[in-house]
């Protein structure tokens, strides 16, 4: 803003806009500007430096803060010549440096800096090395297992293909002509049953049930043996021309000798040619 030149004095502006001060202070400064030496007269249109800065800190809640003396010397500059090729002194405004941490005015709304905080390293705990032995022992528990679940499963499965054939009580029936009352042409009918673990051949002679005969066999002992299938199959083992009764039941034979007209248990001398007998059928 340009400033009044008088050659008698300087009249300095007030605050006030467009209002002269007159009083004593005029005239000192009249001498001074007669001596030469120019006043320099504050801006009405802005505040000092240190008023600025004040207000900014009493803001922040702080107090202000000694300036050091280098910026004292920046405080208090002459520069320049004035609108009027007059030298004029001015206030340059100093505003310290901001910190990171401080409160400053941007476009009217407050920014305030965020440190960055380093990354923190997580550290992943992970379980230790198991040993061989635990997955050996794993394995071997898995194996077992298994093991004993297929077994039970092929138990059910033998059991239910053996009621599907044999039924409850184990029964087995055939027809096979033997030469047991057969005249008339009918073949002997037979039935082995493994009643309360207790093996039983009957026989119809001819397809007569008047003429019908028991043959007692081996008793069981397991509780699980009453669910054993009995077999009955026929063939000349002695070789006399007449076919022999082979009763088969857990892997095992019991035979009965014919003797035309009935059947018998074979005796201790005729074991070795029944034996081979047996294996030359695959029984």
């Amino acid at each position: 803003m340009p400033t009044l030149e008088s050659t008698e004095r300087i009249a300095p502006k007030s605050i006030l806009r467009h209002r002269p001060i007159e009083g004593g202070s005029g005239n000192k400064n009249a001498s001074d500007s007669v001596a030469g030496i120019v006043t320099p007269v504050p801006r009405a249109s802005r505040p000092s430096g240190e008023v600025v800065v004040a207000a900014e800190q009493q803001e922040r809640g702080a107090m202000p803060k000694e300036p050091s003396q280098e910026g004292r010397r920046m405080q208090e500059t002459a520069a320049g010549q004035g609108h009027h090729g007059k030298d004029t002194a001015t206030r340059h405004m100093v505003y310290m440096d901001l910190l990171p941490t401080r409160v400053t005015r941007v476009e009217g709304a407050l920014r305030r800096s965020v440190r960055h905080q380093p990354r923190q390293l997580v550290k992943v705990h992970t379980a230790p090395a198991r040993p061989f032995w635990f997955y050996l022992l794993i394995g071997m528990t898995c194996t077992l297992l298994l093991w004993m679940v297929l077994s039970t499963a092929a138990g059910w499965f033998s059991t239910w293909m053996d009621d599907l054939h044999y039924g409850r009580p184990r029964t087995f029936q055939t027809d096979a002509r033997v030469g047991h009352n057969e005249q008339g042409g009918q073949p002997s009918h037979f039935i082995a049953i493994n009643l309360h673990r207790h093996i039983e051949v009957i026989e119809f002679a001819g397809g007569d049930p008047a003429q019908a005969r028991i043959f007692m066999g081996p008793e069981l002992y397991h509780a699980s043996d009453e669910l054993v299938p009995v077999e009955l199959k026929f063939s000349d083992l002695n070789n006399d021309g007449k076919p022999d009764m082979v009763v088969l039941y857990q892997g095992q034979h019991l035979v009965y000798i014919n003797d035309g007209k009935s059947f018998r248990l074979s005796t201790q001398a005729e074991q070795d040619g029944i034996e081979q007998a047996l294996q030359r059928l695959g029984w």
